[in-house]
């Protein structure tokens, strides 16, 4: 009896570790997608050593995308744009492809999305670069962006409209879950924020 309770003792603390190991990896993502993990199980007892057949398990995506700065508000001319600075990054642990749509304008405001090339938050004349449908980010990847946003010429002062960012991942690995350092990973994948805008 005590042989028998000292192996399932071992067998179980290997199972925690190994379990507890994964959950390491899984919040913090630090382990890039694909690698290979191998490992044996060792059992002690009286009698002596056993060890396992070797175990080997790949490393999957995981998804995470985080969105900021959320919720802006401005007021433009009609004969200016404004520009919302936003940053997109990759917390995953690949390479992934974020898809840009912009929803919920009101008729007569325009909006498009442009790459701020420097990082700052600032637009500058030479940041004219848009990003159309989507970009490619890899692990850990960062792009700062603008939410340009114009009116038309017929609009009357005090107008306004909200617009909404939505961000989405190219994968989708399960139910989401949050992370120990505050970032959520797996689910859809699909992040938003709106913006507001006054016409003066």
């Amino acid at each position: 009896m005590a042989k028998i309770k000292k192996i399932i003792f071992s067998i179980v603390i290997f199972t925690l570790l190994f379990i507890l190991s994964g959950v390491v990896l899984a919040e913090k993502v630090v382990t890039p997608a694909g690698v290979k993990i191998k490992g044996i199980a060792r059992v002690d007892f009286s009698g002596g050593r056993s060890f396992s057949n070797p175990i080997e398990t790949v490393v999957p995506q995981i998804y995470g995308i985080t969105l900021s700065p959320l919720n802006l508000y401005s007021t433009v001319l009609k004969s200016q744009a404004y520009y919302f600075p936003h940053h997109v990054e990759n917390v995953g642990n690949g390479t992934d492809i974020i898809s840009f749509k912009v929803d919920g304008l009101n008729k007569g405001w325009q909006a498009r999305f442009i790459i701020d090339e420097n990082g700052n938050g600032i637009h500058e004349e030479s940041e004219t670069e848009a990003i159309k449908d989507s970009l490619k980010l890899s692990e850990g990847g960062k792009i700062s962006f603008f939410l340009e946003v114009s009116t038309q010429q017929h609009l009357q002062t005090g107008s306004t409209s909200n617009v909404t960012i939505r961000l989405s991942s190219s994968g989708s690995d399960g139910p989401a879950y949050t992370g120990s350092n505050g970032n959520i990973y797996g689910g859809d994948d699909a992040l938003s924020t709106t913006d507001r805008v006054l016409l003066l």
